[in-house]
């Protein structure tokens, strides 16, 4: 089923997989924020505020700061191509 959807989105297209249940992991989460901030400017998501209204974020707040991390390194390493 997801083959079929990548084929019928337009392009550029990039497609993820993620270890995780139905309900994503924290690394999804922050993904499909940070894809929803460039596309249509929704401000950065504030995992502390967030805390209490889902169970996803229970996660600890160092594997965010690593999530982080990535991302700043993925886009230093895209602005030096």
């Amino acid at each position: 089923m997801a083959a079929t959807w990548m084929r019928a989105a337009s392009n550029p297209k990039t497609e993820k997989v993620y270890s995780c249940d139905h309900a994503f992991n924290l690394a999804a989460f922050f993904d499909r924020a940070d894809f929803l901030k460039r596309q249509i400017g929704i401000d950065p998501i504030d995992p502390a505020a967030l805390r209490a209204k889902t169970t996803l974020l229970h996660a600890d707040l160092a594997r965010y700061a690593t999530y982080e991390r990535n991302v700043a390194a993925r886009k230093e390493a895209e602005s030096q191509r």
